[in-house]
């Protein structure tokens, strides 16, 4: 159960559990998946903030071999919740499909939504080795730092010696965005309801 109202769903709770689909049985349970997987998400998302905090609270020294625990748990929930962020993604995607157009979910959503995809795409995957010698084409994710406003700090390695480039992203955030789309998505269906 979401017990913190800023991320509870309502009204996409309500647009899944009554919403006539039109005999569309795939599409409800897509409606119940997205709604699953979101509060999947919420633990792994409330994990990563608790982590974050409880690292800034014990303030280590800089050469302590617990920033690299810290690190490293914080990085596996935020993981773990971009990858059930995606499926939620999806099985709303298959709900738009079948009764939204583009246009009506609008290109602010669109925009945001496809950065966390590309988050989840691109940076939440398992290490890529290529074994013909191609340095580009061997890379894998670390986390390097982490921000008091629960973002943390992911550098790309192509080698086991320099990082190629690094990317903050910030859980709460994202997740926050994921729970305003959702609700969105039920306001759009909301009056379409009223509008047939």
């Amino acid at each position: 159960m979401i017990d913190i109202p800023k991320y509870q769903i309502p009204k996409f709770q309500v647009l899944s559990k009554e919403y006539d689909f039109k005999q569309k049985t795939d599409v409800k349970y897509a409606s119940y998946i997205a709604c699953m997987y979101y509060e999947f998400a919420y633990y792994q998302m409330l994990d990563f903030c608790s982590t974050t905090n409880k690292f800034f609270e014990e303030a280590l020294p800089e050469d302590s071999p617990l920033i690299d625990t810290y690190l490293y748990k914080s990085w596996s929930h935020a993981y773990s919740m971009y990858a059930l962020l995606r499926t939620t993604i999806e099985a709303v995607r298959k709900v738009n499909k079948e009764f939204l157009s583009d246009a009506e979910v609008g290109d602010f959503y669109k925009e945001k939504i496809k950065e966390i995809v590309d988050i989840a795409n691109d940076v939440v995957k398992h290490p890529m080795f290529n074994n013909n010698g191609v340095i580009d084409a061997s890379y894998a994710y670390r986390p390097s730092a982490l921000y008091r406003w629960d973002e943390i700090e992911i550098q790309q390695w192509s080698d086991q010696t320099t990082p190629s480039s690094s990317l903050t992203i910030a859980p709460e955030k994202d997740f926050y965005m994921i729970q305003n789309y959702l609700e969105h998505i039920a306001d759009l269906f909301s009056a379409k309801k009223f509008q047939s």
